[in-house]
């Protein structure tokens, strides 16, 4: 892998989980076990590219800073030894069990996907005897055996539940749900949602759970068309979708406030992909993906990593949105803190050499949204006068911008524009912009949380110059935290 010297603190992210050498996709077994939360996520350790899939391991207490453990799971065995694709974990007698997909090579072009099983203590895992433990023996009916993967489960009232994506003989992806009594032996329930009214036609990565009374269901749809009406994008997207799944295994949907549609954007950044939750002790329910996407990898290729996740959030339902928070141990990481006024059309310089470490609060008074005329606040992030990233939000249209065309990183989609929905109302009915920053990354939520925007970039230079340009004619308050 080459000079690990060569990967410095300042080129890392300070307090989002990156793979400490390789390539990571995926986070995978999001869990709780032994008093510390567990993430695995997808990895090939021997490049910076995606290959053989292995399941990488880390840890945490407080899910900002993370230590790095051995492998978990190798590729090694016939069933999956075309790589040990995404699954999950939960605790079950004592001990940590991980179901996810081992892929069987059959020959150079073929290959099947089946659900296998692992448990171990937290820090080493030995493979189930008897895999895989779900196999297309398991399904009624006929489907497309190489694309039937990403198990998530989950347990109700004693039994374990498993929600899988299978491809169905019409191309379009179904969502399967199985049941057990000791995570080895399944029975198949039912396909309790698929691929309609065109969205998509391979759903990955699903997860289900329940939030204040309301089934819930995460999907990672791809190869989608673009809907500017219904905000969903070209290529890679992640979409949630609420309903009730009754007692015979039937999911019936809600219609989605933000679009007047059956799902949703979960966030609306370029750098979003392949969610997954756990469920802590204290109830929270917190949320992370992996904050890069398959259509514009970024990374510099001199880099020894590739692969960060994003901030954990705490998501929650209210009035029918899905609202996501920085998790709680968030608010730790806040230093000093600069306060002011951005007058009417003015330029203010925050910081002149800055780590990118930061969260900066901006309040826009409400009579700006919507308004005629020009109105925008723009941040903007340089490393020189050539070197830069922007993030602006248009008032008048409610659009908000991410352009990192300016770097020598922008990949194949180097810059994403988003019509804003309808926010929830505050009692001021101001505009509050919470804009988190890392050295590689800039995620922005409005209000309580119902709209987020990540996006990543990379600068050759750890050290930025941070502005604010606004053309309101009025003050806008912010407040700039160091982390």
């Amino acid at each position: 892998m080459g000079n690990m010297k060569h990967i410095t603190k300042n080129y890392r992210p300070f307090f989002h989980f990156s793979t400490p050498k390789g390539w990571c996709n995926d986070p995978n077994g999001f869990s709780f076990y032994k008093g510390k939360v567990h993430l695995f996520y997808q990895y090939n350790p021997f490049d910076t590219k995606w290959g053989p899939m292995h399941w990488g391991h880390a840890t945490s207490k407080n899910m900002l800073k993370w230590k790095n453990k051995k492998i978990a799971l190798f590729p090694d065995k016939t069933y999956d030894n075309g790589g040990c694709f995404s699954g999950s974990a939960i605790e079950h007698d004592g001990k940590h069990y991980l179901i996810y997909t081992g892929v069987q090579k059959i020959t150079d072009k073929d290959s099947l996907q089946q659900q296998c099983l692992a448990f171990g203590n937290g820090r080493k895992y030995v493979k189930f005897q008897k895999n895989p433990v779900i196999t297309a023996e398991n399904i009624p009916f006929d489907f497309d055996i190489t694309n039937f993967r990403d198990p998530k489960v989950f347990q109700i009232n004693g039994y374990y539940f498993l929600i899988c994506m299978l491809q169905q003989k019409n191309g379009k992806s179904a969502l399967a749900l199985l049941r057990s009594e000791n995570l080895q032996n399944w029975q198949f329930l039912n396909i309790i949602d698929k691929c309609t009214e065109n969205i998509s036609t391979l759903w990955e990565c699903p997860d289900f759970f329940t939030l204040n009374n309301k089934d819930v269901i995460l999907i990672s749809a791809k190869d989608m068309t673009e809907n500017p009406e219904l905000n969903f994008f070209n290529g890679d997207n992640n979409l949630y979708i609420t309903g009730t799944l009754d007692s015979l295994f039937n999911f019936q949907r809600d219609t989605r406030p933000e679009n007047n549609f059956t799902a949703a954007q979960i966030d609306y950044g370029i750098d979003f992909y392949a969610q997954q939750t756990c469920l802590l002790p204290d109830q929270r329910r917190i949320l992370i993906a992996w904050m890069q996407n398959w259509e514009s990898p970024i990374t510099p290729s001199h880099y020894k990593w590739t692969g960060m996740m994003t901030l954990p959030r705490e998501i929650s339902l209210y009035k029918d949105r899905l609202i996501q928070k920085p998790i709680r141990e968030f608010e730790k990481l806040k230093k000093s803190l600069l306060q002011g006024k951005l007058s009417n059309c003015e330029f203010k310089l925050i910081q002149e050499e800055s780590k990118r470490t930061f969260e900066l609060i901006l309040e826009i008074p409400h009579e700006y949204i919507y308004s005629k005329g020009i109105s925008e606040i723009t941040l903007n992030i340089s490393s020189n006068d050539k070197e830069y990233v922007t993030l602006s939000i248009e008032l008048c249209k409610m659009k908000i911008t991410f352009d990192r065309s300016h770097t020598k990183y922008g990949g194949q989609t180097p810059k994403r524009t988003v019509i804003i929905p309808p926010l929830l109302p505050l009692e001021t009915d101001d505009l509050y912009v919470h804009i988190i920053g890392d050295y590689n990354s800039l995620e922005t939520y409005l209000n309580k949380g119902e709209f987020w925007f990540t996006n990543a970039y990379f600068m050759d230079s750890p050290e930025s110059r941070i502005s604010l340009e606004s053309s309101l004619q009025c003050n806008v308050n912010f407040s700039f935290y160091e982390l």
